[in-house]
């Protein structure tokens, strides 16, 4: 890199001056204006705001009165094909027909129906004599409440009734039906003239239920807070929903009576409603009966959407306001103080210049190459370190492309280029590179973007970390590791070698001394030199099995046969095998593992238990394991104690298998170094000590199990040697409840369950 120089130009005073007209007082007119626009801008909208509110609401009133328009439509259409398919069928049966078969006509014609409560035949005197409700049978209706259609009409309507059914209305009509006290259940009776037959005049009387539309209503209005309800042409109030009393006086005096009805049929309009105060509301007429559906919602609730809206507007405009007003004062403050800023400005370019030469010569005294490229590759900038580790001169690398100057590797170079130029992740990645007349080396090179102003790629910047030395040392590593383990297969295939070399004249020793220990028997002291030759040989050929398990579990996963197998069965053979040393050195053997219940319910016995645990597993190898560390536990501990070994699961579902002891102990120090090679305890037990290696291979062993071995001390004296293998090794087990214990005491002589 070479020396930096830094060149400009005189801005001159006039450099980025405002234009003349732009001074403090007209900032303060024009802001001021601009806050009158701001406030006259808002009363109109909240003036149109109000006007639309006022739109949409009736528009919505006048589609929801269609809507239920259209539904009672519907309903008293349905009544009327039911009506005028009884009437046929009614009109056909001699007036002395069977009541009960009349009746149970009249009840399957209500089904599907539930706006009519109940359908009565009756004579000219309102004399029920069918009916779908029993209670009625009898009653007699008067013929004032349920009037006759008049000549040329199909039926007619009567008055809303009070009461659920013909037989609530008393007889004959009085004064004190329409003073009755005021009930929550009230009906319509539709009357219709039954085809005569000969006889007396009949007509058939539906009870229509008015509730039936009061509960339909919030269903087809939502929760908009609307209200609507069923009204005569003559303004009686037949059904309402939540928000409009039926016991109201008629509200004839309301626009849609008085302006509207009967020379329009629909309407809309914001006024006074049924409850008497300001409602937005809405009308429709029904196409075939004389009644009025009303649509209505509250005038104050629709100010008050719209008062949330105003209040939103009056936040927005005082936030304009301020906004006005920080602004013109940030303005004016500007223009007061634009050429201190100025001044400060070219201070700034200068201390910018500053840094850029400091920058540019801290890069320069980098041990790091670090190198600059244009968009379309081309060097722009190098340092020193770049330029040692590549053998160029400045002026060779300046404005040439970069591809050129790496021979082989330059595709690779120029694919990650293109690639950081249509990305932002950094590129980080290996290279070889070779120079001529210069040792290959191992780099790794850093690459990010950089973009121009207008945020465009513009180039890369880069550094390159020569790592040849780290690549040797691994080389290194990797070569000694290679050669390590050959080394320790050598050593295995030889130790098994002599091992198996060893064990031909260790069986003829044993033999020999087997037979001359039978031979010797009358002469006492040859007998013993025999006995302690036969010794001698059992030891050595310990030594020598242990040897082939160690060469064998140096590569575990190869050793081991996996195999489903039951625990239980397992230990109970080891206990057994091992037997004849409880019995020789008086110890006691308790063991207990942890099964199913049986089918029959028992738990615990040796010929009452379920299915057992059942492990993944080398069954060999674990009964190995289970060997070495009872035969352990036996040689330490004195006569007359007892030996435990538990079998169970834990919380997070491992198997762990405890054997303890009232041996000498274990002390804290050497409770790994006992699992090491031919380690011994420092507290020998009471008898000789073995070969060193049981405990060795066992950790071996539930290592490559996948599981874990370790010492502990017992308090109160003693050892206990913890087994664990991993819950994937089980195959089966029950709930914890229903879990149960198999248990036998092995003892000199003795076995018990």
């Amino acid at each position: 890199m070479g020396p930096v120089t830094h060149t400009g130009t005189d801005p001159g005073p006039s450099r980025g001056a405002p234009p003349g007209w732009l001074r403090p007082g007209s900032v303060l007119v024009a802001s001021a204006l601009l806050a009158l626009w701001v406030l006259s801008l808002a009363g109109a909208f909240l003036a149109y705001q109000l006007h639309d509110a006022h739109r949409r609401e009736l528009h919505s009133a006048e589609l929801l009165a269609r809507s239920l328009e259209d539904q009672a439509n519907r309903t008293f259409n349905a009544v009327d094909v039911t009506l005028t398919a009884l009437a046929e069928h009614l009109g056909q049966a001699p007036p002395g027909a069977d009541t009960a078969r009349q009746n149970d006509r009249l009840r399957q014609a209500l089904q599907g129906l539930p706006v009519l409560r109940s359908l009565s035949v009756v004579d000219a005197q309102g004399q029920v004599l069918h009916s779908s409700s029993p209670d009625n049978m009898g009653h007699r209706l008067d013929p004032a409440l349920a009037p006759r259609p008049l000549p040329g009409a199909l039926d007619r309507l009567g008055p809303l009734l009070p009461g659920r059914d013909l037989a609530n209305v008393p007889y004959p009509a009085t004064a004190a039906v329409s003073a009755a006290a005021p009930t929550p259940h009230h009906f319509l009776p539709l009357t219709r003239v039954l085809p005569a037959h000969k006889g007396p005049a009949r007509y058939l009387v539906a009870a229509l239920n008015p509730d039936y539309f009061a509960n339909e209503y919030p269903l087809m209005l939502g929760d908009g807070g609307r209200a609507a309800a069923l009204l005569t042409v003559q303004g009686a109030l037949l059904s309402a929903s939540d928000g409009i009393a039926l016991n109201s006086p008629p509200p004839t005096a309301h626009a849609f009576f008085t302006d509207f009805l009967p020379a329009r049929e629909s309407g809309s309009f914001v006024g006074q409603g049924l409850g008497g105060r300001e409602v937005v509301t809405a009308f429709r007429t029904l196409r075939q009966r004389p009644l009025v559906v009303v649509v209505e919602r509250d005038h104050a609730q629709v100010l008050a959407e719209w008062r949330h809206t105003a209040g939103w507007v009056a936040t927005a405009c005082l936030v304009a306001l301020a906004l006005i007003a920080g602004l013109a004062l940030a303005a004016w403050r500007s223009l007061i103080g634009h050429a201190r800023v100025q001044a400060a400005l070219r201070q700034s370019e200068q201390d910018v210049a500053a840094q850029l030469v400091f920058s540019a010569r801290l890069l320069e005294a980098s041990p790091t190459p670090v190198f600059v490229k244009d968009h379309a590759g081309r060097l722009v900038m190098v340092n020193q370190a770049w330029l040692t580790l590549m053998g160029f001169a400045r002026d060779e690398v300046i404005g040439r492309d970069a591809a050129a100057l790496f021979g082989p590797a330059a595709a690779v170079h120029t694919m990650y280029d293109q690639r950081l130029l249509k990305s932002e992740e950094p590129a980080r990645y290996e290279s070889r590179l070779e120079r001529p007349g210069n040792p290959p080396r191992d780099t790794v090179v850093t690459k990010v973007r950089f973009t121009d102003a207008q945020g465009q790629p513009a180039g890369l910047v880069g550094s390159i970390v020569d790592v040849t030395e780290f690549r040797e040392a691994e080389r290194s590593i990797r070569l000694g590791k290679d050669t390590a383990e050959r080394a320790q297969r050598a050593q295995a295939e030889f130790i098994a070698h002599v091992s198996h070399e060893l064990r031909t004249p260790l069986q003829s020793i044993l033999g020999y001394s087997e037979l001359g220990e039978a031979m010797a028997n009358p002469h006492p002291a040859l007998q013993d030199m025999f006995i302690d030759i036969h010794a001698g040989g059992q030891r050595m050929l310990r030594l020598v099995n242990g040897l082939l398990d160690l060469a064998k579990m140096d590569r575990a996963a190869d050793a081991l046969s996996l195999q489903p197998c039951a625990l239980a069965p397992l230990v109970h053979d080891v206990v057994k095998e091992l037997r004849p040393i409880a019995q020789r050195h008086r110890v006691t053997v308790d063991w207990r593992v942890e099964t199913a219940p049986s089918a029959t319910g028992g738990c615990g016995g040796p010929d009452d238990t379920g299915p057992p645990l059942t492990l993944m597993a080398d069954p060999f190898r674990l009964q190995q394991v289970l060997r070495n560390v009872l035969a352990n536990a036996l040689h330490h501990s004195p006569e007359g104690s007892t030996v435990g070994l538990y079998g169970g699961l834990r919380a997070d579902g491992a198997l762990e298998l405890r054997v303890t002891d009232r041996g000498p102990g274990i002390p804290p120090g050497e409770l790994e170094r006992i699992f090491d090679t031919f380690a011994q305890s420092s507290r020998p037990g009471p008898r000789p000590g073995g070969t060193g290696l049981g405990l060795t291979i066992s950790r071996r062993i539930v290592l490559a199990h996948g599981g874990s071995i370790h010492a502990t001390h017992r308090p109160g004296g003693g050892a206990e040697i913890v087994t664990v293998l991993p819950a994937s090794a089980v195959l089966s087990w029950p709930p914890p409840p229903e879990r149960c214990v198999e248990r036998a005491v092995e003892s000199a002589g003795c076995a018990t369950a």
